[in-house]
């Protein structure tokens, strides 16, 4: 019994001998599952397709005063149209008229001539023009004085600034129509305030050109042909509300 003893006994040492020598045999290290993570893919969302939203339909709203936008203004139809008969020159059939509108700082004038044949020339005088003339206090002096003025606009809104003009205090436009032209003026009131039943002197004359003919040269009141000399032939005009 005692060798069997002695025997187990070497066997334990060998095998400690061994373990410390690094001969134990090799542990397999244990399998860990494989982890499969699924990668996002992104889809951009298309934008929502909508049919186009339709917009209200925009009114342009006036004040008592034109805009002066180079386009027709239902503002003017406040006002009567005076027709311009006085024949100062030609033979033609072309016909003006105008109209007037006002505030406590302006004078708005719309001079409509008839005419659908133009005539533009590098020469201002053979242009198809119209011409405004304003004596602010209303005594139709014989000679210009503070607040008188008259000013020319030709029908592709070349401007020629007479006695008294102002060019800052002037705002002017013209624009075509199926029957001819439109001549839309501003004046700044120099020397009165714009108030009801003021009475002002003021004349109208239009000229159309035929080549370098006049065909018509028609004006308001005054038909001695020298308004912008003196403005003792003009007509007058006076101030009143709409609720007149």
């Amino acid at each position: 019994m005692k060798k069997g003893y002695r025997f187990i006994g070497l066997l334990l040492m060998v095998l400690l001998v061994l373990a410390g020598c690094g001969m134990a045999p090799e542990k397999i290290p244990e399998t860990s599952p494989e982890i499969f993570t699924e990668q996002p893919t992104f889809t951009p969302t298309p934008y929502s397709m909508r049919e186009p939203i339709e917009r209200e339909p925009v009114t342009e709203a006036y004040s008592l005063v034109p805009l002066l936008s180079g386009k027709p203004e239902p503002i003017w139809q406040l006002s009567e149209g005076y027709p311009l008969e006085t024949l100062l020159r030609g033979t033609g059939d072309t016909k003006g008229s105008f109209r007037i509108l006002w505030d406590e700082d302006h004078l708005y004038v719309q001079v409509t001539v008839n005419d659908k044949t133009p005539t533009v020339n590098d020469r201002f005088q053979l242009s198809d023009h119209v011409v405004v003339y304003v004596n602010e206090d209303g005594r139709k002096p014989r000679k210009y004085a503070v607040g008188d003025y008259y000013c020319v606009l030709d029908r592709n809104g070349s401007v020629s600034y007479g006695t008294g003009c102002v060019q800052e205090q002037i705002k002017t436009v013209t624009y075509e129509t199926e029957e001819g032209y439109v001549a839309e003026f501003c004046f700044t009131l120099l020397s009165i305030p714009g108030k009801r039943d003021a009475t002002i002197g003021f004349d109208v004359a239009f000229t159309d050109y035929a080549g370098d003919k006049v065909s018509v040269n028609a004006q308001w009141s005054d038909n001695s042909g020298h308004t912008d000399k003196t403005l003792q032939g003009v007509g007058t005009i006076t101030l009143r509300r709409e609720d007149d």
